[in-house]
């Protein structure tokens, strides 16, 4: 975390809701990582503990210099829920409350001492875990648990299910805390034998190429350890792999399963299924979370987009995302990073001849930016296709989030050629467009009954057009060098 000076920073950014829920911390529906840690009492509390009795399990991380973490934790709201709802509740006991200080505050700063928001004890019914040294003895423990928990920002707000999945509950009432929990949550299981297929990542997306490496998560959801249970992998509806697993899992314990490749797979539209049967040999009791399926697309014709983000001294302040340009839907992304300085490569699989909007977001808003007066450990993010850099993102320059268009040039075009790397952006257009990658060309906008309305020569790198003259129509940008020409069909639309 990042504190002293840039503490007033966060809490600022916190406050005016530059810092949000967009931001990634552990995925809804994840895991929560296990932790056993003590109170500013002493008393030692294990997540699981809870968790394995049915509870909902309320955890706020925040820190004593944070203002919106006084807010909320003065407004009342988990008092309510552990005082309705806790171990002694009023209506019921099916939650718990904790408190975890994020950021090495000490006890006489949550006692209310020099560079605290007030005093967090006094009142306070459900336990205070700090992640300081002293008095009890988290320090790197507690600590280790804030990095497992991915805090991008204070105050972070997690409901925890008693199936151990976790979800952002964030900043709600009492009451909307109860009806979030029993909402996202299941009861505690009471079926024996029953074997869940928990989570897929891969297959996903767009592959150039007919190759697939799938991966599953397999959860037990019965009371009885899991000792053993059959994985069919099928494609198209086609069974491919027939896995028998064997291992030893509590209720709720994960594992991760081995799964073959599938190779030179056809173009077009695929799913891979995984079911799920006999665990420990016997009828599996519920059949309805037993199958997941995975829709992918083979696409041999695609271009292979090489992404390579460098991550700074904060990985996990680092999220992005991928979208054709003009469009809302997302078709890659990323998040949760854990190493610094560290160099996180993948390949898309895009549409040659389309432009793509890529976005970079940092969640303490100052990018990935070591804050020093050398850029050499600064993050980055780089773009490339067939050698040629389609985009680039330095490090410093990102704030909360900074956004980069890019298009691939079409298959069998030069990706160093003016067709190959010319962009012509947004499209449609309303006030202005860029003409990006023509150096020195000359530019002309066009209408179509092939009048000029606009030229001009010795353009630079990154020109902008102005379209606000123009009526709703379409129109051509030519560019022109000493050898090649270019037309760029656009929209514009007010």
């Amino acid at each position: 975390m990042k504190k002293n000076l840039l503490s007033l920073a966060f809490s600022f950014l916190a406050f005016t809701g530059i810092i949000s829920n967009s931001f990634a911390q552990l995925p809804n529906g994840s895991i929560a990582p296990n932790w056993t840690l003590k109170d500013i009492n002493g008393t030692t509390y294990s997540l699981y503990d809870y968790t394995n009795q049915g509870k909902r399990v309320v955890i706020d991380f925040s820190a004593v210099w944070c203002g919106p973490c006084w807010s909320y934790h003065t407004s009342g709201a988990l008092e309510g829920v552990y005082n309705q709802y806790g171990p002694s509740g009023t209506v019921n006991q099916s939650m718990m409350v904790f408190f975890i200080e994020g950021d090495e505050g000490t006890l006489a700063q949550l006692n209310g001492g020099s560079g605290s928001q007030g005093n967090w004890v006094t009142g306070t019914p459900y336990p205070i875990i700090a992640t300081c040294a002293a008095p009890d003895g988290n320090g790197a423990t507690g600590l280790a648990t804030v990095s497992a928990y991915n805090i991008h920002y204070f105050p972070t707000v997690y409901t925890v299910c008693p199936d151990r999945t976790i979800y952002e509950s964030g900043q709600i009432t009492t009451a909307q805390h109860y009806t979030y929990a029993n909402s996202h949550c299941a009861a505690l299981t009471t079926t024996v034998n029953d074997v869940k297929a928990f989570s897929s990542t891969s297959p996903s997306g767009t592959y150039c190429v007919g190759n697939v490496n799938p991966d599953l998560t397999i959860q037990n959801y019965g009371t009885a350890n899991l000792t053993s249970c059959t994985i069919l992998v099928k494609l198209d509806g086609t069974t491919m792999q027939t896995i028998n697993w064997t291992g030893n899992l509590a209720m709720y314990e994960v594992a991760n399963i081995s799964i073959n490749p599938l190779t030179s797979l056809s173009d077009g539209n695929h799913t891979l299924s995984f079911e799920l049967l006999n665990p420990n040999g016997q009828t599996d009791e519920n059949l309805t979370n037993n199958t997941l399926d995975k829709s992918f697309i083979i696409n041999s014709n695609g271009a292979i987009v090489h992404f390579d983000l460098y991550t700074d001294v904060y990985p996990s302040e680092t999220s992005w995302n991928l979208k054709v340009q003009g469009t809302s839907t997302i078709i890659a992304q990323g998040a949760n990073y854990t190493l610094g300085h560290n160099h996180y490569t993948e390949d898309w699989c895009l549409t040659p001849g389309t432009c793509y909007t890529f976005t970079v977001l940092d969640s303490y808003g100052d990018g990935m930016n070591n804050n020093t007066s050398s850029t050499t450990d600064d993050g980055n993010v780089t773009i490339t296709y067939g050698g040629q850099t389609l985009a680039t993102v330095a490090g410093a320059t990102i704030g909360s989030s900074k956004s980069v268009n890019f298009c691939v040039p079409s298959v069998g075009v030069d990706p160093n050629s003016l067709e190959g790397k010319l962009m012509v952006y947004p499209n449609p257009a309303t006030t202005e467009i860029n003409v990006a990658n023509a150096q020195n060309a000359t530019i002309q906008l066009i209408d179509m009954l092939g009048n000029v309305l606009y030229t001009k020569t010795s353009v630079s790198d990154n020109e902008i057009v102005s379209t606000s003259q123009l009526v709703n129509g379409t129109y051509f940008v030519k560019v022109t060098t000493s050898n090649e020409s270019v037309s760029r069909k656009i929209v514009v639309t007010k």
